[in-house]
């Protein structure tokens, strides 16, 4: 898959438990380091796929051959995979008793918010064992 987009862009960002707050990379990072293209797509894939969907196993859907086309969408595309939702889908896994030697995917999605506390019950409950 593809690995895209930013993480928290500042301490009180990825401290705050406000849910307005959308975690990106700080606005220097995007003028300054990667704002190549007159759209700034790293951007706009930060807030708009916060979304994740976990798959089981190895079996999250990859990009193919559309992956030079994909990799610069600011959309959710198949597989993408942001860099937030990886994090927070790791971290997670960590507290969880029966994810020890599991393997599963994680997608992006499109979504606005990042998922909930029962988002993510729900995720894992579909990719780990009982």
């Amino acid at each position: 898959g593809t690995l895209k987009g930013g993480g928290p862009g500042s301490i009180e960002i990825s401290q705050s438990r406000d849910s307005t707050q959308t975690p990106t990379l700080t606005r220097a990072y995007y003028a300054k380091v990667i704002q190549k293209d007159l759209v700034n797509w790293q951007l706009l894939f930060d807030c708009d796929t916060q979304g994740v969907v976990l798959t089981p196993g190895d079996t999250a859907q990859g990009p193919g051959f559309r992956a030079v086309f994909t990799s610069t969408s600011p959309n959710a595309e198949p597989g993408d995979s942001g860099r937030v939702g990886v994090a927070q889908a790791l971290v997670r896994s960590l507290a969880l008793p029966n994810a020890g030697g599991a393997e599963f995917g994680v997608n992006t999605a499109s979504a606005r918010q990042p998922p909930s506390e029962d988002d993510w019950a729900a995720q894992f409950a579909n990719v780990l064992p009982s």
